[in-house]
């Protein structure tokens, strides 16, 4: 290799120990110069499989820089005051200074935007809301909070309002080394005043209304009147007036305006409730209804981690989590679950999450001894049979039980991944998907110190730059990760698989590349894969040679979906389980 390349790697590889935030550009000079042009059989090592000619010293300046990563240890930063106050809103949030300068935006506010915004006029473009801001932030009268009803946009939500607060310098101190002390700083947040499934679902619990009275209650508080709202549910208006009478009688209410006033408070009230619940400590914050959270301690004294989701009397199906995004289902897809009978047991593989690590198992090795933890979990669940899915990587972990216990797997599901690999496919791979798969291949001694530099970058806060550095040539999968819920999904998912360290990614990424595909054709249980058309890290060529392989495999192609298929059309998925359960006993 050029001295000047290996010059300039041997930097790259210090400053990826000692400058994390500069991942994105480190991971290019990597991928630019370290495997130029096509691989070729080496000297010395003609009858195996080709590789990229490496300086020798660059292996030993990997290893050393991988050293001082290592004795710096983990620095796992605070989030600034202002983040954190911006993120633990469960709507979308900014904060901003007197100048109109925003200085925090959580995912919620960035997700509709198609641009970054950098000052307020930019976010909030309705005139009327934008001109009250400005009235309430030159107000002298010590008022601190306004409470706007318009959205932030004019063709935007109806049934939304904006609320102002100014905030105290020690609230917010952080930002305040950024800007002049005396410079006023302003939460803003939007409130959707609007009923989704599960406020309608509260809302007709507590006042014991039927579904006709719930929705005549949730109608009139969006401005329909009587008349229209017996054109709208092809009922008479006496009906639609005796339906009035009633919810007056069970919310104690005099009038309609009433029955309006109650309607948005009930939604204002859960709107504070949650609020509430987000700024509590982790351990205090209520889950998803449909979601529990437990552990068991196995057969060597490691503790396993695992979560319940969906209908915990229902059929059960085995849910193994990729290498990066976690065992949580989005909370609708969970409660859909539990609409369908499905109670989906999502076990965290040893080094995710808070499930202990494993020792010295690597490969094969790792595969066996994670289906022995699974058939573990259901004895002590009591669960003979059940279906197994596994999600991009962990179809490996899924293959592999099936292997080994068939006669407790009724259905086998793959989702996004089949265990098949050929070494050209590895060019046609996305940037930094490519640069991971080559790694791992041609320059193992890398590995170790470009996933710990990965880790410090998300426990720098910065998760957001490392989604981004990851998805940025999938475009599918960049517009997948706005739709709602999914960003923060991504997020918590990758926080809590790297909660201890990089070792289990590490130990998962050799499964990728490896071939299964044998080991599935002699499986007594098909497979049906859900493969999305847009993927282009597993592209349709894969699937088809997989198919080729194990012919009983039946193909599902969801169209317009990538590598997020699980949430960005999660209803394929329990339909899938759906029609396989017709097999499994409870």
């Amino acid at each position: 290799m050029d001295k000047a390349i290996v010059n300039t790697l041997i930097s790259a590889a210090y400053s990826a120990a000692l400058s994390p935030k500069n991942y994105d550009n480190i991971m290019d000079v990597f991928d630019d110069l370290m495997f130029t042009g096509t691989p070729v059989p080496l000297e010395k090592e003609k009858d195996k499989n080709p590789g990229y000619i490496m300086d020798p010293s660059l292996m030993t300046h990997f290893e050393r820089a991988h050293d001082i990563h290592k004795k710096i240890g983990r620095q796992i930063t605070a989030k600034p005051q202002g983040k954190r106050l911006v993120d633990m809103a469960p709507s979308p949030a900014i904060i901003f200074n007197l100048n109109e300068n925003i200085l925090a935006m959580n995912a919620l506010a960035k997700k509709p935007l198609s641009k970054r915004c950098t000052v307020l006029s930019q976010y909030c473009t309705h005139p009327e809301s934008l001109e009250h801001i400005r009235l309430f932030m030159s107000n002298r009268d010590g008022t601190n909070i306004l409470v706007e009803p318009f959205g932030l946009r004019r063709d935007g939500n109806a049934n939304a309002c904006i609320i102002v607060r100014k905030i105290d310098h020690d609230e917010n101190n952080d930002y305040n080394n950024k800007t002049n002390k005396t410079d006023s700083q302003y939460f803003l947040t939007t409130i959707n005043l609007g009923f989704d499934r599960l406020k309608i679902a509260l809302f007709q619990k507590t006042y014991d209304l039927t579904d006709a009275e719930t929705d005549v209650a949730i109608r009139l508080a969006d401005g329909q009147q009587p008349k229209e709202i017996s054109q709208v549910r092809c009922a008479s208006l006496e009906t639609i007036r005796t339906q009035i009478k009633m919810i007056k009688r069970k919310t104690d209410c005099r009038d309609i305006p009433d029955i309006v006033r109650l309607v948005y408070g009930f939604s204002t009230g859960l709107f504070v409730s949650s609020q509430v619940s987000k700024s509590l400590p982790a351990y205090m914050q209520e889950r998803s209804a449909f979601k529990k959270e437990s552990s068991t301690t196995l057969r060597d004294g490691r503790k396993m981690s695992y979560i319940e989701q969906g209908d915990t009397q229902g059929t059960p199906a085995v849910f193994i989590h990729d290498m990066l995004y976690g065992a949580e289902l989005l909370d609708k897809t969970a409660e859909a679950a539990s609409r369908q009978g499905l109670r989906i047991i999502s076990p965290l593989r040893p080094g995710y999450g808070k499930s202990d690590k494993i020792k010295n198992a690597y490969g094969d090795k790792l595969l066996d001894e994670v289906a022995r933890d699974i058939c573990e979990l259901l004895d002590r669940l009591g669960i003979a049979k059940v279906m197994i899915l596994g999600h991009s990587v962990g179809v490996f972990y899924a293959m592999r039980f099936a292997k080994m216990f068939p006669n407790r797997t009724t259905s086998l599901l793959s989702v996004g991944h089949v265990p098949i690999w050929r070494d050209e496919w590895m060019a046609k791979l996305p940037k930094r998907q490519r640069l991971i798969a080559r790694i791992t291949k041609y320059a193992p001694k890398l590995l170790p110190l470009v996933t710990r530099t990965g880790v410090a970058l998300i426990d720098e806060g910065r998760v957001d730059t490392f989604i981004d550095a990851l998805h940025k040539d999938i475009p599918v999968d960049m517009k997948a990760l706005k739709k709602s819920g999914i960003y923060d999904l991504v997020c918590a998912g990758l926080e809590a698989s790297v909660a201890q360290g990089a070792d289990a990614f590490r130990r998962d990424c050799i499964f990728p590349l490896t071939d299964y595909s044998h080991e599935a054709k002699n499986l007594d249980i098909p497979c049906h894969v859900l493969h999305g058309d847009k993927n282009m890290v597993i592209l349709p060529a894969h699937i088809v040679a997989f198919a080729k392989i194990a012919p009983e495999t039946t193909i599902e192609t969801v169209k317009g979906a990538g590598r997020f298929l699980l949430y960005s059309h999660w209803e394929y998925v329990l339909n899938a389980l759906k029609q396989a359960a017709k097999t499994c006993p409870k």
